[in-house]
């Protein structure tokens, strides 16, 4: 009789132990490459442009929803950073630096649409001024069928809402023109 009972708990803690929220994983944040390899090789920002301050950030709490980490977004913006502008030099000319202002999440769904905001500032280290000064939305939707469980659902989004935020940044930074 005691069996029984023992196959139904182990079930619902298994379920239970895969419904924890997890944190955002660097590796699906970051922007692979841009296509337009030759506008990026003409920027003031190739193998220019290094990360400064990132700010805003939370830490996931397994038993509430996932979030986005400080850390996470730095890695992802610095990996994003040297895929499109190649790596940084010792001593760059520019320095970025981000607040992820939050994230708009849903509480319940089969999709979930997360929409991510992140203020970027980019400074020429020499002047001190900012060439840069933007605040930037982007929005990513997880649907059942990229993942059953809703929170491993919440993470892909929020995952996907920030590589589509770190991408309109870098399109925006390839547009640059800066005048010597």
């Amino acid at each position: 009789m005691k069996h029984l009972f023992r196959l139904p708990l182990a079930v619902l803690l298994m379920a239970f132990a895969g419904a924890c929220a997890s944190p955002a994983q660097v590796d699906n944040m970051i922007v692979t490459a841009h296509s337009n390899l030759n506008k990026a090789k003409a920027s003031p920002f190739y193998e220019n442009i290094a990360v400064g301050i990132v700010t805003g950030g939370e830490e996931t709490n397994p038993f509430l929803v996932s979030e986005v980490s400080n850390s996470g977004f730095r890695q992802a913006l610095e990996a994003s950073l040297a895929n499109t502008f190649g790596t940084p030099s010792s001593e760059p000319e520019y320095t970025v630096s981000a607040n992820l202002g939050g994230l708009d999440q849903p509480l319940v769904g089969f999709s979930f649409t997360v929409k991510s905001f992140a203020h970027y500032e980019v400074v020429d280290n020499t002047s001190k001024v900012a060439v840069f000064d933007e605040h930037i939305t982007a929005r990513h939707t997880a649907k059942v069928s990229d993942a059953l469980i809703a929170a491993q659902r919440l993470r892909l989004a929020n995952e996907g809402s920030i590589q589509a935020n770190i991408s309109a940044f870098l399109r925006r930074l390839l547009e640059i023109k800066i005048e010597s």
